[in-house]
């Protein structure tokens, strides 16, 4: 959330409008519901259309938002790591 709250910060924009952007930005996302509970809250929300996001700032909020891969996902990739794949 932190990340988050940062990149808000560099943007002067409201959290909600970078998670926003960032789903947005997702090739994987069709479709985005936006819920709000004032019009001040929704403009706020629709505006998120106009923020763009650097490439860095998109690998961040990737980066933070990655799962964790369960047992034994985590220890396939571990032991996957130094195999050389032909």
């Amino acid at each position: 959330m932190l990340v988050l709250r940062d990149i808000a910060t560099e943007l002067n924009a409201a959290p909600a409008q970078v998670a926003l952007a960032w789903i947005l930005g997702r090739s994987e996302v069709g479709s985005v519901i936006v819920g709000a509970r004032t019009p001040d809250q929704l403009t706020s929300n629709l505006d998120a259309q106009q923020i763009e996001l650097t490439a860095a700032q998109t690998g961040r909020l990737n980066q933070v938002s990655q799962p964790h891969l369960p047992y034994p996902y985590w220890m396939q990739q571990f032991h996957d790591k130094d195999r050389v794949v032909a």
